[in-house]
């Protein structure tokens, strides 16, 4: 991920946020991205994460499924409408075939399950953040 040899280094000073209700779960996720060397900030519910999204870039956004404030398709529209290109990934302790379905068609970009399994959340977070810096990368050459 954020210091690892997949990705280019210049990522590991971007940030990654993460919207969860549960406090040990935050915790675990800022330490075990923290220690990836990626910059963590870490909110507990939709209105916290729609203030702090609309101030900062995230490369990636770790997004809980049940966050307060919202169903997880209108929270994932709703910090779609401050950032149309916010990379998010939704975490879920209870899923099925149509939440994945769902939250993929509201823009998702990818979608791992409750209790984290390191490797998959390692996975999952890098293919995010190699898109997001593949397509920043895109968009700075055609505005050249």
């Amino acid at each position: 991920m954020c210091d690892s040899s997949n990705i280019n280094d210049s990522l590991s000073s971007k940030r990654v946020l993460v919207v969860e209700r549960d406090e040990l779960i935050r915790t675990y996720l800022q330490e075990y991205l923290s220690g990836l060397k990626c910059e963590v900030d870490t909110v507990a519910t939709l209105e916290e994460a729609e203030e702090i999204v609309s101030q900062n870039d995230f490369m990636v956004v770790l997004l809980d499924e049940q966050i307060p404030g919202s169903g997880r398709d209108s929270a994932v529209v709703s910090l779609m409408q401050i950032k149309r290109d916010l990379p998010v990934i939704v975490m879920s302790g209870y899923p099925t075939i149509e939440s994945v379905k769902s939250a993929l068609r509201s823009g998702v970009r990818d979608y791992v399950v409750k209790p984290f399994d390191p490797e998959e959340l390692h996975a999952a977070v890098t293919r995010v953040a190699t898109g997001q810096a593949a397509c920043r990368r895109c968009r700075e050459t055609a505005a050249s």
